[in-house]
C-alpha cells in the first residue's frame, strides 16, 4: 500500500510506503524534477498517480539563470580600435575633452578599461548606448 502527498507551496511529492498492517516502512520525498524517479520506485503503481505526477511536471520551475559571466578588461588599445569600429571613438573623444580632468585623466592613462567601470557606465548613458551595446564593444575589443 503507498500514500502519496502533494506538497502544493513546495511543488513536491512526498511517498510513504505502508506495509499490510498499515506500518510505515519507507519514506521518501521527490522534487518537482525528480518525476521519473518517483515513476520508477512507484513501479506498476505510477499507473494510479499519473495526473498527479503530470500537474507536478507542469509547475516544474526552470532553474535560476547563472549570473553573467565577468567581462575582461581590455587595454586602451583595444578599446579605441573598438570605438572606432563602432563608430563611436569621435563622440566618446569629444565628450572626455568636454568633461572634467578626473575624466580626462582616466581615459588618457589608465592601462585597462573595465566594462562595469562607473565612467564607462556614465559614458555608456550619456551617449546613449545601451548596457549589451557596450558588452559588444568589449567582445569586440577582446578581439583587436
Amino acid at each position: 500500500m503507498i500514500k502519496v502527498i502533494h506538497y502544493t507551496d513546495t511543488n513536491s511529492v512526498e511517498v510513504t510506503w505502508l506495509d499490510d498492517d498499515g506500518k510505515q516502512t519507507r519514506c521518501h520525498s521527490y522534487a518537482d524534477v525528480q518525476m521519473d524517479m518517483l515513476e520508477a520506485d512507484l513501479g506498476v503503481d505510477a499507473a494510479y498517480h499519473v495526473d498527479l505526477i503530470a500537474t507536478v511536471r507542469a509547475n516544474i520551475q526552470p532553474a535560476p539563470a547563472a549570473p553573467p559571466a565577468p567581462i575582461a578588461p581590455i587595454s586602451p588599445r583595444q578599446i579605441r580600435q573598438a570605438l572606432t569600429r563602432a563608430g563611436l571613438r569621435t563622440a566618446v573623444e569629444a565628450a572626455v575633452a568636454a568633461g572634467d580632468q578626473d575624466l580626462k585623466d582616466w581615459y588618457e592613462f589608465s592601462t585597462s578599461f573595465e566594462r562595469n567601470n562607473a565612467q564607462v557606465i556614465a559614458m555608456g548613458e550619456a551617449l546613449s548606448v545601451s548596457p549589451a551595446s557596450l558588452d559588444d564593444l568589449w567582445a569586440l575589443g577582446a578581439t583587436l
